[in-house]
């Protein structure tokens, strides 16, 4: 039931928010802002982020992280047996092909060593000579290392 006005209601204004509440809104309000911010950034396609200057720095350290640790795997996975030396081999190769055409745009994944070396992404030849033997014929197992650490050097000094 509506209760009636009475005179108490016309002499006093009714009380007011504590300036916390208006604070703690805003808060919200911004973290749902940058939250959905942040999910269409994550989402966007590389070559979209390779575009924007703030976000390409953050996107390309991400990147060095992530591929630096899968190269480390695939070292450790066949130091530890789960790998031959032709996968490992191999692994290596498609990792820092992948790499090269995220970080630069070219598409290295379908270039032959060839190719790569008279493209502009040639300081990534150095690291395929050493895998490229290893992918098509029998190698020494202690070349995998070598190979996954001049690929995880070569990602984390990518220029």
């Amino acid at each position: 039931m509506p209760r009636q006005a009475d005179l108490v209601d016309f002499l006093f204004a009714p009380m007011a928010y504590s300036v916390w509440w208006v604070i703690g809104a805003v808060l919200i309000v911004l973290l749902i802002a940058a939250w959905v911010v942040g999910v269409f950034v994550w989402t966007l396609p590389i070559e979209v982020l390779r575009r924007i200057p703030v976000i390409r720095n953050v996107a390309f350290r991400v990147l060095r992280f992530k591929f630096a640790r899968s190269l480390a795997k695939v070292g450790d996975r066949h130091h530890q047996g789960q790998l031959d030396t032709r996968e490992a081999f191999h692994e290596i190769s498609r990792i820092f092909r992948l790499f090269v055409a995220y970080r630069t745009g070219y598409t290295a994944r379908e270039m032959t060593f060839t190719d790569i070396a008279n493209s502009p992404v040639a300081p990534a030849v150095d690291v395929l000579r050493l895998t490229y033997p290893g992918q098509f014929d029998d190698a020494d197992p202690r070349a995998v290392r070598v190979a996954a650490d001049a690929a995880r050097t070569a990602v984390t000094k990518w220029a």
